[in-house]
């Protein structure tokens, strides 16, 4: 009974911090409030892709990590806009600051290969693992820099597990194994 009680109360806590975060870190908007300027980037960088939504963010973005400015009012006034964009050769979101430099892109690729060498190191690291056809990369841009990720799905039988490669082929984090099997241990410890 104890268990159930901390549970219903761990989940009214994470719905609780949700809502609030759609509340203090993002604000939707419409075309005419974003600026001019990162309009014309996203022009620019993305070619015949269009902006299907508009939001802006109370933060600053450093290399791969975010700085929530939480003391920041949301006046109208934004550092950091979000985009969800969509087009022939790109489908994802990109963030870019006020000045309208490109910060990210997050881009969901289907049916589209892996770089040679992120193949390879997924190959020798997990060997028997199937790569999923669809991934996504994650790019941040500093300056003439950029890095890139790519965030792959792999399964062998009932089990799968979601991986982060740099460009490079080095495996910078990997998730939760999941699946049927690892499911069934996790009931079994709970017992």
């Amino acid at each position: 009974m104890k268990k159930h009680i901390v549970l219903f109360a761990l989940l009214l806590l994470a719905a609780g911090a949700a809502s609030a975060q759609d509340e203090l870190f993002e604000a939707k908007l419409t075309k005419e409030k974003v600026p001019a300027v990162v309009l014309a980037s996203v022009e620019k960088d993305f070619p015949d892709a269009i902006i299907t939504e508009y939001n802006a963010l109370p933060v600053t973005i450093l290399e791969e990590g975010w700085v929530i400015t939480k003391d920041k009012p949301m006046d109208g006034k934004y550092d950091t806009y979000y985009l969800t964009i969509k087009g022939k050769n790109f489908d994802g979101k990109a963030t870019y600051n006020a000045n309208g430099e490109l910060v990210s892109a997050q881009e969901y690729a289907k049916d589209i290969p892996l770089p040679l060498n992120v193949e390879r190191a997924i190959g020798k690291r997990y060997p028997g693992w199937g790569i999923s056809k669809d991934h996504m990369s994650s790019t941040f841009y500093k300056g003439d820099r950029k890095k890139t990720y790519y965030h792959v799905k792999l399964s062998k039988g009932p089990e799968y597990v979601t991986v982060v490669f740099d460009g490079h082929g080095n495996e910078v984090k990997q998730g939760r194994l999941h699946g049927k099997e690892k499911g069934r241990e996790m009931n079994r410890d709970e017992g």
